[in-house]
């Protein structure tokens, strides 16, 4: 499935967690390095002003994902409750690709 988020159209995986007459709670995650409108900057210094002349496009240096969660009535058929969290790690100081230097966004709608 793809979905248009802020990011542009991004391929997205859909888990349906519980299901009655509807689907009453999804889960979607995304890799958001693959959307079609992720920006791919460069800058001549780094993030961290550690390393000067950098030329390597900062969004290839961190890895950025989203899972969002929505819960809805069975009855109403409409949605009750939304969350969704961005993770965005820098790369060059992970512990596979998970672990150091990141940050966390969370969003309850």
């Amino acid at each position: 499935m793809t979905s248009v988020t802020v990011h542009g159209i991004c391929a997205t995986d859909v888990k349906v967690n519980t299901k009655e007459d509807i689907a009453t709670d999804v889960t979607l995650t995304r890799d958001l390095s693959g959307c079609d409108t992720f920006k791919t900057q460069r800058s001549l210094t780094s993030p961290l002003a550690i390393i000067t002349g950098l030329q390597y496009p900062l969004s290839k240096l961190i890895g950025s994902t989203q899972t969002c969660n929505y819960k809805f009535d069975n009855q109403k058929k409409h949605m009750t409750s939304a969350t969704c969290t961005e993770k965005h790690i820098f790369l060059p100081f992970s512990y596979q690709n998970t672990y150091g230097i990141s940050s966390l966004v969370y969003n309850v709608l």
